[in-house]
């Protein structure tokens, strides 16, 4: 979200500003992080992909190209975490980290 703050600052100076490349590091740093989320639930990455979406979604063809790529990039691996989660919970390959059936100790 601090990132929609940038984006202004990025559009006034243009692609090679300290606010473009702060806003690119920024969305790549924030998908990161969702995608790091992802895989203990699909909230954050979808969350990153609405939100990268209405922050940036209808300026996306006024930022700067590395910009764009990194929406597109953060996009992409956002959703293809989230499919990757889907996978993993249906096939029952994702343990919870709190299970109730915890064996008792001595």
């Amino acid at each position: 979200m601090l990132c929609g703050l940038l984006a202004g600052a990025a559009l006034k100076a243009g692609g090679g500003s300290f606010a473009a490349w702060g806003l690119t590091a920024g969305l790549l740093v924030s998908c990161g992080l969702a995608v790091a989320a992802g895989f203990c639930s699909v909230f954050p990455t979808l969350a990153w992909i609405g939100l990268a979406w209405l922050l940036f979604g209808g300026r996306a063809p006024e930022l700067a190209l590395h910009t764009q790529v990194a929406l597109g990039a953060g996009t992409f691996a956002a959703a293809a975490m989230t499919l990757v989660q889907v996978w993993r919970v249906r096939t029952g390959r994702f343990v919870p980290t709190i299970t109730e059936d915890v064996p008792e100790q001595p």
